[in-house]
C-alpha cells in the first residue's frame, strides 16, 4: 500500500514537471490579491522552478524577465505583525501607530514568493541575493491603514555575477495618492560569458572601516531570522534553520537584511536624528550577518540633514552601507 502511495505521489509530480516545462513560457503577467498572497500558495510552484530552471541563466525560449504586475488590494498593515517586528528591531519600545518605514518593503517577500512561483519565472528562486534598497516614504503611514500595494518586474541587467531584476513597489492610500516608493533590487547568481559588469553588480566588501560619530553595539540572536519571519513571512531557508541554512550554502543561518537596516534606521530615529517626512533611505548589503551575533550600529550626520549609516563586524568589515535624507 505504501508503495503504491509513494508511486501514485511521485506520478503526479512528474506531470506537474511537465506541464511546468509546457507553460513555461515568455508572456507577461497581472495578478491581483485581496490582501498579501499566502505562502503555502507558492510553495508547489517555487519546488518546480527550482527542478527546472537556472541560477544566473533565463530559461530556454526567455530573452529577458517578462513584465510581471502584482496588484495588492487591502493591503493594510498588520497590526500583529508590526508589533513583532517593532519588537525585533527597536531598542526602546515603540512608536505608536505609525508604520516604520522599511516594513512595507520587508512584507515584499511574500511577493516575491508568488513571482518566484509562477510558469513564467524564468530563473531559479534558489541562489538569488536580496542585496539593495532605496525606499521614499512621502508621509506617515498608520498601521491598519487601507492601502493598495503595487509591485511591478519588467526585464533584468547582466553582470559578471549573474542577473540583477528590479522590483518597483508603490503604496497608494486610500485616496490614490502616494506614500512610499521602493525599488527593491535582487541578484540571480550565476555569472554569464561575456556578460559586461554594469558597476552595481555583487555586493562588496571591501570599504576601510570608518569611525561613527555615534555608534551602538547591537546583538543578533539565535532565532531571530525564525522571528522575522513570523512579522514579514519571509522563510527564506538561509534565514531559518542550521540545515536549512547549509542547504542554502550558508555555514550558519544569517540575519535578514531588511532586519539589519530597519534596526540601523531604528537608532537613528530613537537618537533624533532621522530627517522629517518626506525621506529617502538607500541602502547595499555587504557581508551577512552569521547568527548569533554582534554588530556595530554606527551613524554620522552630515550636511542638509543627510545621515550616512552602517552596520558592520566588530573587526569593522561592513555588513550594510547606506543613508538616509530628505527626498528630492
Amino acid at each position: 500500500m505504501f508503495l503504491h502511495i509513494v508511486g501514485g505521489l511521485a506520478s503526479i509530480f512528474v506531470v506537474l514537471l511537465i506541464q511546468r516545462r509546457l507553460a513555461s513560457k515568455p508572456r507577461d503577467e497581472r495578478l491581483t490579491f485581496n490582501g498579501y498572497p499566502s505562502r503555502a500558495g507558492s510553495l508547489l510552484g517555487i519546488a518546480l522552478n527550482i527542478l527546472l530552471k537556472k541560477q544566473g541563466r533565463l530559461y530556454p525560449g526567455f530573452k529577458d524577465v517578462p513584465k510581471i504586475e502584482i496588484i495588492i488590494e487591502n493591503a493594510d498593515v498588520p497590526k500583529r505583525e508590526h508589533g513583532i517586528y517593532e519588537k525585533l528591531v527597536s531598542s526602546t519600545g515603540t512608536q505608536g501607530d505609525s508604520v516604520l518605514p522599511c516594513f512595507i518593503p520587508a512584507l515584499m517577500f511574500k511577493v516575491w514568493a508568488r513571482l518566484t512561483s509562477l510558469p513564467q519565472w524564468p530563473l531559479n528562486p534558489l541562489g538569488m541575493i536580496h542585496y539593495k534598497t532605496v525606499i521614499t516614504q512621502w508621509r506617515e503611514i498608520k498601521v491598519e491603514e487601507p492601502l493598495r500595494v503595487e509591485v511591478t518586474i519588467n526585464g533584468s541587467r547582466a553582470t559578471e555575477r549573474g542577473l540583477e531584476i528590479d522590483a518597483i513597489i508603490k503604496a497608494f492610500d486610500a485616496k490614490g495618492e502616494r506614500v512610499l516608493d521602493c525599488v527593491w533590487t535582487v541578484l540571480s547568481r550565476g555569472g554569464r560569458a561575456g556578460a559586461k559588469k554594469t558597476g552595481s553588480s555583487a555586493p562588496a566588501a571591501t570599504e576601510a572601516p570608518v569611525e561613527d560619530a555615534n555608534s551602538t553595539l547591537v546583538e543578533a540572536r539565535a532565532g531571530l531570522g525564525v522571528r522575522f519571519s513570523t512579522a514579514t513571512g519571509d522563510i527564506s531557508p538561509q534565514h531559518m534553520y542550521g540545515l536549512t541554512a547549509m542547504i542554502a550554502g550558508f555555514k550558519k543561518p544569517i540575519a535578514h537584511g531588511m532586519w539589519t537596516l530597519e534596526r540601523a534606521i531604528s537608532d537613528i530615529r530613537e537618537k533624533g536624528a532621522m530627517p522629517k517626512y518626506p525621506f529617502t533611505i538607500d541602502s547595499s548589503f555587504k557581508l551577512p550577518i552569521f547568527l548569533p551575533g554582534k554588530v556595530k550600529v554606527g551613524w554620522t550626520q552630515k550636511e542638509a540633514g543627510k545621515v550616512e549609516f552602517r552596520v558592520a563586524a566588530v573587526d569593522g568589515k561592513p555588513h550594510m552601507l547606506g543613508s538616509v535624507a530628505p527626498a528630492k
